[in-house]
């Protein structure tokens, strides 16, 4: 069997088969991926705004950190109940800043994903006012780009070192 073009007057098949390959060109571009984002663009763009966060930190306002956060985000600490929410996040850095903490420093030690949604994995240490570590630890915060740069949707952190139980945490077994 062979396949045939009916002819029309004044077509081709020629210009009906350059036709069929324009349009399927196009087609295909369409679903063509957007350029992968430049991974040292994305790394500095990351960091940028962690140096945002350790400078509101260090000068102890919380209003600042918490506009760091997107409208929606959500702050999963060690311990605690989450802050949802941009005006909880305010209130959960409130809480910690009157700490006698002086910085809190950030290692970002790699990036996941691509995108306007990233996923920074890190280490933290938590210094006093006599240059000491008293808490290090690592971290992942969800990242999600926004019409103001680089937010904090989802962030969580834990310290390396071991919990403790206190005594009301104590489980007592057997009979008196």
């Amino acid at each position: 069997m062979r396949f045939s073009i009916p002819e029309r007057p004044g077509s081709s098949p020629l210009l009906f088969a350059a036709t069929i390959v324009a349009v399927a060109g196009v087609l295909l571009g369409s679903c063509a991926r957007p350029p992968a984002e430049d991974p040292a663009a994305l790394r500095a763009g990351i960091v940028a705004a962690q140096r945002e966060f350790v400078a509101a930190f260090a000068a102890k306002d919380a209003p600042s950190m918490a506009l760091l956060y997107t409208e929606d985000a959500a702050v999963l600490p060690p311990n605690a109940e989450a802050a949802l929410g941009r005006e909880a996040i305010a209130n959960f850095w409130e809480s910690l800043l009157i700490l006698p903490l002086r910085e809190i420093r950030q290692e970002l030690v790699d990036i996941h994903g691509t995108g306007d949604v990233v996923t920074a994995e890190g280490r933290y240490s938590l210094i006093d006012e006599q240059d000491h570590a008293v808490e290090v630890g690592k971290y992942l915060t969800v990242w999600k780009k926004t019409s103001q740069g680089w937010r904090i949707h989802r962030e969580l952190w834990n310290a390396d070192a071991p919990a403790s139980a206190s005594p009301a945490d104590t489980v007592v077994t057997g009979t008196e």
